[in-house]
């Protein structure tokens, strides 16, 4: 047989083609054959299979080859069903008896050798070909062209430039193209494409591009993002959808980069690495500070439909120069890691984001954000690691770390020392915020109204999330945190609440510093897309370390017109070792802060002082009822007339005496003697609308104006007083 043409690259070259030999297979036919029978019998087929070749050989010690079959069938039983004449050889008639064998044939070396030139072929030397046969799978270090030198000066401004030839993915037409002038006289730069008459691949071509700086001598222009931002502009313009798709591989090692990295805005671009230990992206120094970020994924001038991905950054590292001191006010903000604006669900996952001004931000400034998604990432920011703001479709983020991730010694001291702190998270409105396994060291999250204090805040869940060193700021939004972990910072409560609606449930809040794990101030609110102001907090667990400081303090801003709630269920509040505290563990007010509690306990330590584990300032519709006072009590107003509180299941306190005038001492307390008695006064800061009286003697009640009727006590019958909370009258029971 001749030359083998090869399958691929047109089809795939399977068993069917390269077939198979099998090492000492030899039997007898079983029959004769005429030439243009298809079947064969044969003596034993035990070690034949289908895509076998078998030789077929005449004479008595078989050492004539005669023909070549291809079995296509498995066998059935002894009966093979064949092609024959097979790798040019002619089918013709053999007698029983005759050899049937499984050599190794021309066939098989010819059609492999075929194959794997094939292959080679379409690669190409040093994978040359590869991005150029695939057109939607481009690697990047394959348009890292080799810098050229047009000659010529070069001033200020826009200045024509001939590129022979013009290097792929590089087009007078292209926007947001940077390119990368060095050498020569002038300082190095990024400068911009802004027109020209170049076209991809042509011979040669005019660009203009625009200098900052003037240019002369041997001064050279290259690529000014290591061939990533020239595969994208070589993925072909158009597909399903319109725009045109297609993926940046962007190349193992280091790639150094001088300018913003930006899609097409009629091209949906994935932009990839091999993992943020394979591929790293490095920040150069002379990186225009102006730029909206490192990686920008823009609007499409041809948009896909809602629901779909337009574009993403996955699998490589972004890393920043800042500098190794420990002073923050030197450190350089750079442009975003990511930014993207006007798309519909970007997608970044498995990056590594280091030394960065902020990480990733997105909002509506080029148009509408339809959502994102932030997956398994590792961010170190100085100032915000995720920035979020006008994002009107669902926002994820999960398996997230914002914490000093790669930072020098130095460096760390300074995110930690910084002024502002840095933030992990800084939300403005989204619609639907899902944020699952998300930890942040030394830099909390704010939550805010957005567009300039004009809208709702952020709206959604959080769950099994670790907030470290405090400043989780709510200013707007309605947000559930399920499974949280809080701390406090030196002087930044664990979490500061100043306005909107949050739900806490089984969250863990500690502290060691003489702060409080959750304050609020109710601000006026910013206008009127807030909502009202509310916090709920239920099967928690406070515990203050050694510090005299409170749990919750709350309060609301003189200029707040609503009310805040405070709805507290199932909690615990503990607080120990054995050190004199003095501070309430839960403080309310003053201002119109409604407090409904229930359920919880509030252990002290032994040896702990005395104090209110719940300190009610002003009279409001309060809700107090099933809690555990274990140690210390709760504190009201003088004037209790709006709230509803239920006497806690306690010991009984004090006995008191019979006297003309008795003074409560708790919820439930003995009466000894028979005196009468006329004047039951409420002590200042009694919580409790009724108590219990046990009559250890036979005392009288006589009317009187804090009496509301007479009755005779009877010795071992309990008698309750209920308090008239409008005239502070007691009446008892019977």
């Amino acid at each position: 047989m001749g030359t083998v043409i090869p399958k691929f690259p047109n089809a795939i070259a399977d068993l069917s083609w390269l077939t198979i030999a099998t090492n000492q297979l030899q039997t007898r036919l079983a029959v004769p054959c005429g030439a243009a029978d298809t079947t064969l019998g044969v003596v034993d087929a035990s070690r034949i299979v289908q895509w076998s070749l078998l030789t077929l050989n005449d004479g008595t010690n078989g050492s004539t080859v005669s023909e070549i079959v291809l079995v296509t069938l498995p066998p059935a039983g002894n009966i093979l069903t064949v092609q024959r004449g097979y790798d040019g050889t002619t089918a013709k008639a053999h007698a029983a008896g005759a050899i049937v064998s499984g050599y190794v044939v021309a066939w098989h070396q010819k059609s492999l050798a075929a194959e794997v030139a094939a292959i080679e072929q379409t690669l190409g030397p040093n994978l040359s070909n590869v991005g150029v046969g695939i057109p939607s799978l481009l690697v990047s270090s394959r348009f890292a062209f080799p810098p050229q030198s047009p000659g010529g000066n070069l001033v200020v401004g826009n200045n024509s430039i001939t590129l022979s030839p013009v290097p792929q993915g590089v087009n007078g037409t292209n926007t947001e193209h940077w390119l990368y002038i060095s050498g020569g006289t002038g300082a190095a730069e990024a400068v911009k494409i802004t027109g020209g008459s170049a076209v991809s691949g042509a011979p040669t071509g005019a660009l203009i591009v625009n200098c900052a700086n003037a240019h002369s001598g041997a001064w050279t222009i290259g690529t000014a993002t290591a061939g990533i931002q020239e595969a994208a502009y070589s993925i072909p313009a158009s597909g399903i959808y319109g725009a045109g798709a297609g993926q940046v591989m962007i190349s193992g090692g280091w790639n150094t980069v001088h300018a913003p990295i930006t899609n097409p805005i009629d091209r949906n671009v994935t932009f990839s690495g091999l993992g943020p230990q394979g591929t790293v992206v490095q920040v150069a120094t002379d990186f225009p500070l102006t730029a909206q970020g490192v990686f920008v994924l823009r609007a499409l001038t041809i948009g896909p439909p809602a629901y779909t991905i337009t574009g993403a950054v996955t699998d490589l590292a972004i890393i920043f120069t800042q500098p190794d001191e420990t002073v923050f006010t030197n450190y350089i903000h750079w442009p975003p890691g990511i930014y993207t604006s006007g798309t519909w669900h970007p997608l970044f996952q498995n990056l590594e984001i280091i030394a960065a001004w902020v990480a990733i931000k997105s909002d509506a400034a080029l148009g509408p954000q339809g959502g994102l998604t932030i997956d398994n990432c590792q961010l170190s920011a100085f100032r915000h690691g995720i920035d979020i703001d006008q994002s009107f479709q669902p926002t994820i983020i999960n398996a997230t770390t914002v914490d000093p991730e790669g930072l020098s010694n130095n460096q760390i001291l300074a995110f930690f020392n910084a002024t502002p702190r840095p933030i992990g998270l800084y939300l403005g409105r989204i619609d639907a915020l899902a944020v699952t396994n998300f930890v942040t060291d030394a830099a909390g999250a704010v939550l805010h109204p957005g567009l300039g204090g004009t809208d709702t805040g952020p709206n959604g869940s959080m769950v099994n999330v670790w907030f470290d060193l405090g400043q989780f700021i709510m200013l707007a939004g309605s947000l559930t945190i399920a499974n949280g972990n809080f701390g406090t910072g030196s002087a930044i409560p664990a979490i500061n609440m100043l306005g909107g609606k949050l739900q806490l449930a089984n969250c863990a809040f500690g502290t060691t510093f003489a702060h409080p794990v959750i304050e609020t101030n109710v601000a006026a609110g910013y206008n009127a897309n807030q909502y009202p102001a509310a916090l709920e907090i239920s099967n928690s667990y406070f515990h203050t370390f050694g510090v005299d400081t409170a749990a919750i303090s709350a309060a609301i801003a003189g200029a707040y017109a609503g009310t805040f709630t405070l709805t507290l269920t199932g909690n615990v509040f503990a607080r120990n070792p054995d050190i004199v505290f003095a501070v309430p563990t839960v403080s309310i007010g003053p201002g119109k802060i409604v407090v409904v509690a229930s359920g919880n306990s509030w252990p002290t330590h032994p040896g702990s002082g005395s104090g209110f584990s719940l300190y009610l300032t002003d009279d409001q519709p309060h809700a107090i009822g099933l809690n555990s006072f274990n140690g210390w009590s709760l504190r009201t107003p003088a004037t209790l007339q709006k709230a509803s509180i239920a006497a806690p299941a306690v010991n009984s306190t004090t006995a008191v005496a019979s006297a003309a005038t008795i003074t409560p001492t708790g919820p439930l307390f003995h009466v000894t003697g028979a005196v009468a008695i006329s004047g039951i006064p409420t002590p200042a800061g009694f919580p409790y609308t009724s108590f219990v009286m046990i009559p250890d003697g036979a005392f009288t009640l006589v009317a009187s104006p804090t009496i509301g009727k007479s009755s005779a006590a009877v010795v071992g019958q309990a008698m309750v007083m209920t308090r008239d909370a409008a005239t502070g009258v007691w009446y008892p029971s019977y």
